[in-house]
């Protein structure tokens, strides 16, 4: 596994000057935490902190795309596609919050900002949320997602040949899910996943749950996991399922190469180090950044926090380099 030394040689245990700003106008504003939170004000919530992203910037084309669910409706999505003289590979991208809020319009600079320094073309995707529509529906969205793009991406303009995966928080465990289904139906395999401080795991005693638990370093709690856990799931026992927690999937050989990036101060930070180790274990090609400072959220915040843009700016170098 290559780890960017340069971060973890900077870990402090300490939230970055700036980070610790913003968090604390975050608080002061009256944020309590999503589970103090009722599920409709935290969907009115989470639509504001795309202010924090900066000026999205211009992308050669731009469809807002409604791809067919079968008889269960549409998948509305954005497909970001920058300039180029060649078919152009994709990732399918899905936002985080917790598998029960957001759309794909909140991303939107995080998408634009990707498909110009990637090369490759984004499909951001609204799959369906929780608790309306509870395990498997969303992941069932990703992989028609994935299905549509192999069937119909040619007339597009896309390189249906290079196709990958990625998503933050609970979009990025969507992204692994959707990767190991593949894996285990024996469809094509992805060619890249990119998981920013992804959900893998319902562990809640690992020491990064421990370290920052309460949320006082970070945008998230354990509560707070727990209660989009309990929002995803039909039944708890559903949380065992290496489909809703990658970590436990009996193997992870066969896995497209993948590169994380993890903030310090992040409950789920400890979930991403053990499941880099574990692609590493089995021979998957994995790198992993874990950003000094950087609490649950900072990577949807880059118009705010200089280290946001540095991620966004390497995690598209890696998508880059994995699909063109």
């Amino acid at each position: 596994m290559n780890k960017n030394t340069a971060a973890a040689d900077g870990l402090t245990g300490l939230l970055h000057p700036a980070a610790e700003d913003l968090l604390g106008k975050i608080r002061a504003s009256g944020f309590p935490g999503w589970s103090a939170m009722s599920l409709d004000d935290a969907r009115r919530l989470i639509l504001q902190i795309k202010v924090f992203a900066g000026e999205p910037e211009a992308v050669a084309r731009v469809e807002h795309l409604r791809i067919p669910r079968g008889e269960s409706g549409e998948i509305q999505a954005g497909l970001y596609v920058p300039r180029s003289t060649v078919p152009t590979p994709v990732l399918v991208y899905m936002q985080g919050g917790g598998w029960s809020m957001g759309c794909y319009t909140g991303v939107d600079a995080i998408a634009r900002a990707l498909a110009n320094r990637s090369g490759c073309a984004i499909l951001s995707i609204n799959y369906r949320l929780a608790p309306e529509n509870k395990y498997p529906s969303a992941l069932e969205d990703v992989c028609g997602a994935i299905r549509w793009v192999r069937a119909n991406g040619r007339e597009r303009g896309l390189n249906v040949e290079r196709i990958g995966i990625g998503g933050d928080s609970s979009g990025a465990n969507l992204a692994a899910a959707a990767s190991l289904l593949c894996r285990d139906n024996g469809e094509p395999q992805l060619s890249f996943q990119l998981l920013v401080y992804p959900a893998l795991d319902h562990n809640y005693e690992t020491e990064s749950y421990r370290n920052f638990r309460d949320g006082s370093s970070s945008a998230l709690s354990r509560e707070d996991v727990i209660w989009f856990h309990q929002h995803y799931v039909n039944r708890p026992e559903e949380l065992d399922l290496p489909y809703v927690s990658p970590l436990r999937a009996a193997s992870l050989a066969g896995m497209p190469p993948t590169y994380l990036v993890l903030a310090e101060l992040d409950p789920l930070r400890d979930d991403g180090v053990a499941y880099a180790s574990r692609l590493q274990d089995a021979g998957v090609a994995t790198e992993v950044t874990i950003y000094p400072g950087m609490f649950h959220g900072f990577w949807r915040m880059g118009g705010v926090l200089a280290q946001a843009q540095e991620a966004i700016h390497d995690a598209a170098l890696r998508i880059r380099r994995a699909l063109t």
